[in-house]
């Protein structure tokens, strides 16, 4: 009897617990999934951050740029942004242009510029960014970033130089402007350099101003001409015991105003003979007005003439700046020439595409180049027009 109900009361015991779980299981809550962004919501999100991360990079950018415009000016001289370089009151700038053919990269004028920044001559780590940074006519500070990419070597009239490469679009309003590390350290100067605009290493400017800034070039600079030294078959073509032969000369510069031609030969400055180029330029460099009559030789005969002083040279130059005009002689008669390689007249510096204005062979000369060339037999002064220069060479066999 008793094990009959303790077999009952377990069974209802078991009943109930089956009860318990099914209605448990019935009444249970379901487990939620989260809610997915839809694909729009999350490009929105993502262009959001992104804006707010250039927002921040921008600003971060801009306050760098004011930091380094403390040591950026504008040069109104030179119409181009200058950077405070070496020592306070002096700034580093675009140099001197004449004409559009003439002109110095780079020079250092005195103009008060605030602290100089230290300049970073070592190359740096190339992804790097840096800030180009100068400022407008106005005084407003210009700036922009940019990915440094390395270096490469580069020329400017002539002369050899360290070029940064970036990835930024560099226009002439950035002429004159300093390039910047992050850290504020100075590592390059935007230059022209004829109609490009490239980034000089601050590494290469010390050699470039000694380069440029040569008595030769200030000749070169103020006056538009250029002397060579002559040799032998010159001395015997001319008839003379030394000179400078007039290589090239600049339309409308200083010195083709004041009567000289390219194939003058210059012998004498100031009453004293000038066989190298460094006499030449000591004499026009000196001041006075005797030093600057120039002897010279000209088909045969003898001439004199005189040149203006380096400060009539200056003010003639600023003069032409502030109109933005220059007045254009007309074109000589001239035939275009075709230059074969490894010949005399190429060693001599003839090039294709030169326009032959004259030929002087021996005290003879005519504009009709192609009947002298084709009977020349000895040494003959060619006269040439290359762009706005034109140039003179000796050629001989």
């Amino acid at each position: 009897m008793n094990n009959s109900v303790s077999r009952k009361y377990m069974l209802v015991l078991a009943a109930l617990a089956m009860l318990i779980l099914v209605v448990g299981a019935l009444f249970r809550p379901k487990k939620t999934t989260a809610a997915q962004p839809s694909p729009s919501e999350t490009a929105s999100l993502q262009a959001r951050v992104r804006r707010e991360e250039l927002g921040e990079t921008a600003a971060f950018f801009a306050q760098r740029a004011q930091t380094f415009g403390r040591s950026v000016v504008y040069n109104q001289e030179q119409a181009s942004s200058a950077v405070a370089w070496e020592r306070s009151g002096q700034v580093l700038t675009t140099g001197a242009q004449v004409t559009s053919a003439t002109s110095w990269p780079i020079s250092v004028k005195a103009i008060d510029a605030g602290t100089p920044p230290i300049a970073r001559p070592t190359e740096q780590a190339p992804g790097r960014w840096v800030l180009i940074v100068g400022r407008t006519v106005e005084g407003q500070l210009l700036w922009s970033p940019a990915v440094y990419g390395g270096t490469k070597r580069s020329t400017c009239e002539g002369e050899g130089f360290t070029e940064l490469i970036s990835n930024a679009r560099i226009d002439r309003a950035f002429s004159g402007a300093g390039v910047f590390d992050l850290d504020g350290q100075l590592v390059g100067i935007v230059a022209p350099c004829g109609a490009d605009l490239p980034v000089m290493s601050v590494a290469s400017v010390q050699p470039l101003l000694k380069a440029f800034h040569t008595p030769e070039r200030q000749i070169r600079a103020a006056y538009g001409f250029e002397v060579e030294e002559l040799d032998s078959d010159g001395r015997r073509f001319f008839s003379v015991d030394s000179g400078l032969l007039v290589t090239e000369l600049e339309q409308g510069g200083l010195a083709e105003r004041a009567g000289l031609k390219a194939g003058d030969v210059i012998v004498g400055a100031g009453g004293a003979e000038v066989p190298t180029k460094g006499l030449l330029s000591e004499a026009v460099l000196a001041g006075t007005e005797e030093s600057r009559k120039i002897a010279l030789i000209r088909q045969g005969r003898k001439l004199n003439l005189h040149i203006p002083s380096i400060a009539e040279a200056t003010a003639a130059r600023m003069g032409a700046t502030a109109l933005g005009i220059q007045i254009r002689p007309p074109e000589p008669a001239s035939d275009l020439i075709d230059v074969m390689p490894g010949t005399p007249a190429e060693k001599a510096g003839l090039r294709t595409g030169d326009r032959l204005i004259r030929v002087d062979t021996g005290g003879q000369r005519s504009r009709r180049s192609k009947v002298i060339l084709s009977a020349v037999g000895g040494p003959f002064l060619a006269i040439v027009q290359r762009g706005r220069t034109q140039r003179a060479a000796l050629v001989s066999k």
